[in-house]
């Protein structure tokens, strides 16, 4: 499957987004979450196909670093980052992508996954 032009570089600006976040690791606090999940890994680890904004904006622990009423949203928590893409940016939009890293200092782990 070959794909356009204009989705490898909504690709690239993602996966660049969440490498600056990463580098300067802003978190905010506060925000949902469930008693289980507690980190961002915890968060990308319950991450299911199917899930709304709403669900997975629920689901993370954190208030989101950036995109919250866009279709890409990050979070930046310490040393980790996760970047989630929707199908859409109302609360409705399916999760198609996300991704979880850490810090270079903590260990530089990167995980993603396709919905």
């Amino acid at each position: 499957m070959t794909r356009s032009p204009q989705t490898l570089r909504r690709r690239a600006v993602g996966a660049l987004s969440l490498a600056i976040a990463l580098t300067v690791l802003s978190g905010c606090g506060g925000g949902g979450g469930g008693s289980d999940i507690n980190t961002l890994h915890d968060a990308y680890k319950a991450l299911a196909p199917g899930m709304t904004k709403a669900e997975v904006l629920d689901l993370v622990p954190f208030k989101p670093s950036q995109g919250a009423s866009t279709s890409q949203v990050l979070w930046v928590e310490g040393q980790e980052a996760l970047g989630v893409r929707f199908n859409g940016s109302s609360s409705t939009g399916v999760i198609t992508f996300a991704q979880w890293g850490m810090s270079i200092p903590a260990g530089g782990q990167n995980e993603s996954r396709s919905f």
